[in-house]
């Protein structure tokens, strides 16, 4: 008997072992469909007998290698058993492509990172400008915008100074290089990989065809879920018409309008009549291509300009004139580097237009095509299509979907794709990698969506209500997550303010305890190096320096000794504590009878705003022993007010319990 419904999982780029990905996507789903079997059954309500909803089983699974036949993917197959809908399989399995590629030569990265890449830094915050509606909106994103200048720059003077070490004929140096620049450029490494060897891209897509062909001979239906670069090697496999029983597409964390922006500057395709900048018609595209080359050039020139401007005001200011030669030289360069500003902002009409060419609707009418995002997440930047409008008719089996979604569009530039907005942890260095973890919406989401064309009967009408609270229930809790982070930075802003005159006698209490330890009186020279190099560095940009360099070391260990705690505590204690809150309510929400959590809100706000008050009490009174005796003061009693107040709640939530009880004993008798 086949299996109701088959699930490819494909990976992004990366040097990830296999089955990896099988193990880090089934994992949270097998979970989540447990826990969601084991709560009350149809009715919605307990009647004092076991009345879960059904029973999952593992039945076998095969991840080694001498154990798969050939051509044959790691896989699991599930089984579960609903008395609503009879025993149903799922077979699980992976797309494991990351043997397909090579780590490209450093010389190739990094003169594309250093043209293609700073040009992508200001086109991605460009994005968030066109992008953003409101005024609040729009001010948020200019600010975002604004600091990606520097990020530009900062980028180039990396490339530059790895360049240098690659000048060494050492293989395994220059080969490590390139992976540290594939690492620390992320989405934008992870993009030319794709683009700079079409052989390879053709391999991995060959591949990811076969493990779909495979799993779609053993199951009735197929639905992919490809995450980040992984959705465009996925989408391009479902560009033919076989197999025919692929239902859904789910993309999370896509990195597919990235690629096509990529693809349009490096390749540029010509496309008639296209609207180059936004408001200026240019047949051809060759503008793209000019503001292109321009980009490497427009940052180091604008650096120049400032520094022009900041070493001859002065002088034009005694003499009464500007030098003719200085003011040509920072008019240029300025004027190269509002250009390309403005080209990042105006908007792409070659992406609009390719965008269009993303639907998959000419070789799979069918197809629902669903693609979540994270706003805070940097790879797909914001939903893949830029034109959208609200969803007006919903097909029935996207239902699910709609309920546990922050925000569903349906593309106006791509027929047949749904963008889906979920709410991971508002963070750009995590939410990329955190769909699985946020189970009470993306698992939940995904787990239903497959069910649906599963044919399992997973939902009853009393869930929806239920579904339709999750996603402004995790906004609010994950909104207390942003305001931890913010207590943390004011925190320690105030703390640095208020111990601004000790920080350099910490700092040279603690290199003179380093340089007394022998095995560490090298780091002790090595932050006093750091810290001279940062003084001739600020020198070289105009920028005067008081402090001798020993005192600015001593300072710089001394602002390291003060920082380390707040968000020490920030990262072992709020945020620990914040998760635990986080499983918490996804027990909740996967079974209604399990109390609503209570005590680790109070515990999250309590640990949160830790760091924001001892700042405070630093700014007040800047001896730490004095604020510590403020702080246990403040402390024992904001205790012992906070034990009255959860013991009040804990007895109203008995109360509300024993509520429930009652009346559900009542409608079953």
């Amino acid at each position: 008997m086949k299996p109701e419904l088959g699930v490819l999982f494909v990976h992004g780029i990366g040097e990830q072992p296999q089955a990896d990905t099988l193990l880090r996507f089934a994992t949270p789903m097998i979970k989540w469909l447990r826990d969601w079997l084991e709560q009350p059954g149809a009715d919605g309500v307990n009647t004092g007998v076991n009345t879960a909803r059904g029973q999952l089983r593992i039945e076998h699974s095969i991840l080694a290698p001498p154990l798969l036949q050939d051509a044959q993917p790691a896989h699991v197959l599930i089984s579960m058993d609903c008395p609503a809908t009879g025993p149903s399989k799922w077979l699980l399995a992976e797309s494991w492509w990351a043997s397909e590629f090579r780590r490209p030569p450093f010389r190739q990265i990094a003169g594309w990172l250093l043209t293609v890449g700073t040009w992508v830094i200001l086109s991605h915050a460009g994005k968030r400008v066109r992008l953003a509606a409101s005024v609040w909106g729009k001010t948020r994103a200019a600010t975002g915008y604004l600091s990606s200048i520097p990020l530009a720059a900062l980028l180039q003077v990396l490339v530059a100074l790895l360049a240098l070490l690659a000048v060494l004929p050492i293989a395994p140096l220059r080969k490590w290089l390139s992976g540290v620049l594939l690492t620390l450029t992320g989405t934008l490494g992870d993009s030319y990989v794709l683009l700079s060897s079409p052989i390879e891209r053709a391999a991995a897509v060959h591949h990811v065809r076969c493990d779909l062909q495979w799993l779609a001979r053993q199951c009735r239906q197929v639905v992919v879920v490809a995450h980040s670069q992984g959705a465009a090697i996925a989408h391009e496999a479902l560009q033919t018409t076989e197999p025919a029983n692929v239902p859904l597409l789910l993309t999370l964390g896509s990195g597919i309008g990235k690629l096509e922006e990529l693809r349009i500057l490096q390749y540029q395709q010509a496309i008639p009549s296209a609207q180059i900048i936004a408001g200026q018609q240019r047949a051809g595209g060759r503008r793209p291509k000019r503001m292109l080359w321009a980009t490497p050039w427009a940052l180091p020139l604008f650096i120049v300009a400032v520094l022009v401007m900041i070493q001859q005001i002065p002088v034009a200011v005694a003499r009464g004139y500007l030098d003719p030669l200085a003011e040509w030289t920072a008019g240029l360069s300025l004027a190269v580097f509002f250009w390309v500003i403005k080209g990042t902002l105006a908007g792409w009409g070659p992406y609009l237009h390719r965008l269009a060419r993303l639907s998959l609707r000419s070789v799979r009418p069918d197809l629902l095509w669903l693609d979540c995002y994270s706003r805070s997440d940097p790879v797909p930047n914001g939903p893949l299509s830029e034109e959208s409008k609200p969803v007006e008719s919903l097909p029935l089996e996207l239902l699910a979907a709609w309920c546990l979604s922050s925000r569903m569009s349906d593309s106006v530039q791509i027929p047949g794709m749904y963008s889906v907005e979920v709410v991971n942890q508002r963070s750009v260095l995590s939410d990329h990698s955190a769909y699985w973890d946020n189970r009470d919406q993306f698992v939940s989401l995904v787990a239903l969506q497959v069910a649906v064309h599963a044919g399992t009967g997973l939902l009853v009408p009393n869930d929806l209500p239920r579904l339709a609270r999750v996603p402004g229930e995790r906004g609010f809790r994950v909104m207390a997550l942003v305001l931890a982070r913010l207590a943390a930075l004011m925190g320690t802003l105030l703390a640095l303010y208020g111990v601004r005159h000790q920080l350099v006698s910490w700092g040279q209490a603690a290199l003179d305890s380093l340089a007394k330890s022998p095995p560490l009186d090298s780091l002790s020279t090595l932050i006093g190096d750091v810290a001279n190099g940062i003084v001739e560095l600020a020198s070289l940009f105009a920028v005067p320096v008081a402090a001798a360099p020993d005192v600015a070391a001593h300072a710089l260990l001394g602002i390291v000794l003060l920082v380390i705690p707040f968000w020490g505590w920030h990262g072992l204690v709020t945020s620990n504590l914040w998760r635990w809150w986080d499983r918490y309510h996804v027990r909740h929400v996967l079974n209604p009878l399990q109390p609503e959590p209570v005590f680790p809100p109070l515990l999250v706000y309590l640990a949160g705003l830790t760091p924001l008050v001892a700042g405070i009490a630093l700014m007040l009174w800047p001896n730490p022993l004095l604020a510590l005796q403020r702080l246990g003061a403040i402390a024992s009693t904001a205790f012992g007010l906070l034990m009255l107040l959860m013991f009040v709640m804990g007895y109203v939530n008995k109360l509300r319990d024993w509520w429930k009880r009652r009346n559900t004993s009542s409608v079953s008798s």
